[in-house]
């Protein structure tokens, strides 16, 4: 999992905690490159989670095409919105619920080609890679609908709204500078991540009418969590709880472990098959 502060490394025979490799000078790579190096004898292939900042994600109409065509065709439909050329991206697609529209990701090709360099000199085989805003989805468990506003450390305050698991809308809200809990001088911040929230919720309300979204998620990392929800629910009218019920992991932690239990059930992947390296046996025909 590839977040702003670290990488995190989780493996699926090993139950405690994911390993976490800091990030230095904006150095995701070398962060990248110690993580695999400790892994690379024990596992034969990688999945990796994106964090929000190495992608874009915009809506447009669903493709009339088959789904399998999508991966293909996307980054010639997104060329309206995107600076780069369409050979320069990647592009996949989920299809929101109760609508004609679909949830395209778009990653730059160089970062891609970054990741499978890494994984290449380790002698991993890259499977996939997943946008953490499609995982985010399924850490509430069964809830499907609901609110999540989530940071990780090093990063902004984000607010997404999630139906059937699937994001359908998502902000940024940079106005408001962390830590917003344990700081005597909080009560203006937090007025103004209240009010924030509260004008995404209002507008939600009115775009997404046929779905209910009264529950609002917290995953926020350097934050007290009991504090900052005892504080949201004073001030809005949604019920305002903590993502997780235990004790609060670091969003890296989260997803990491969210990806492990779900790795299935996927819905996006930025490393369609058509790029993967075709192996074709020796045979006499051959």
């Amino acid at each position: 999992v590839i977040q702003p502060d670290a990488v995190y490394l989780s493996s699926p025979t090993k139950s405690s905690r994911p390993s976490k490799f800091e990030i230095t000078e904006s150095n995701w790579e070398r962060a990248c490159e110690q993580a695999l190096s400790v892994v690379a004898s024990s596992y034969d292939s990688l999945a990796v989670v994106l964090s929000h900042n190495y992608y874009q994600m915009y809506q447009i109409d669903k493709p009339a095409m088959p789904r399998n065509e999508w991966p293909s065709a996307l980054p010639f439909l997104l060329k309206e919105l995107i600076s780069e050329r369409a050979i320069d991206i990647i592009a996949d697609a989920v299809e929101l619920p109760n609508s004609n529209k679909v949830q395209a990701y778009v990653l730059s090709r160089k970062i891609l080609d970054k990741i499978v360099l890494l994984a290449n000199r380790v002698q991993l085989t890259l499977e996939s890679i997943i946008p953490e805003d499609d995982i985010w989805g399924d850490t509430s468990g069964e809830l499907g609908n609901f609110l999540l506003l989530q940071r990780s450390a090093r990063g902004h305050f984000r607010i997404s709204a999630f139906v059937e698991h699937t994001i359908a809308f998502h902000r940024s809200i940079r106005s408001v500078t962390p830590p917003l809990t344990g700081v005597p001088s909080s009560d203006l911040q937090m007025d103004s991540l209240s009010l924030e929230l509260q004008r995404s919720i209002d507008y939600l309300s009115s775009q997404l009418r046929h779905v209910q979204l009264h529950q609002l998620k917290v995953c926020c990392d350097d934050e007290d969590e009991k504090e900052l929800v005892e504080s949201l629910n004073y001030r809005l009218s949604t019920k305002v709880s903590p993502l997780l019920a235990e004790e609060h992991e670091l969003s890296g932690h989260v997803l990491a472990d969210t990806a492990a239990a779900t790795a299935s059930a996927r819905r996006v992947n930025l490393y369609p098959d058509f790029l993967k390296p075709k192996k074709n046996l020796l045979t006499l025909k051959n």
